[in-house]
Formats: C-alpha cells, structure tokens, sequence
C-alpha cells in the first residue's frame, strides 16, 4: 500500500495478528512490545 501511495521506502513494523476486539490491556501490552522498534525505525528515516 505504502509503494502505491508513492511511498516505496516507509519502514514497517509487524503487529500480531488480529489486534482488535483484544481489549485495552493486550492492546496496551502489544504497543509497548513494538513500541520500541517504531521509534527506532522513524529515528533511521
């Protein structure tokens, strides 16, 4: 989708799947794991 919005390059995270419907506290416990990762990747761009 990103190289069809004339965004080949954007940097991708992999999320478990499926995350909705989970509720607050997996959904919560799921960021914090990629969390990191997210920053990581913006910071390189």
């Amino acid at each position: 989708m990103a190289k069809s919005l004339g965004m080949p390059d954007l940097p991708r995270v992999r999320l478990p799947h499926p995350v909705a419907g989970l509720g607050e506290v997996k959904i919560d416990a799921i960021a914090q794991s990629v969390v990191d990762e997210i920053l990581e990747k913006l910071a390189n761009e």
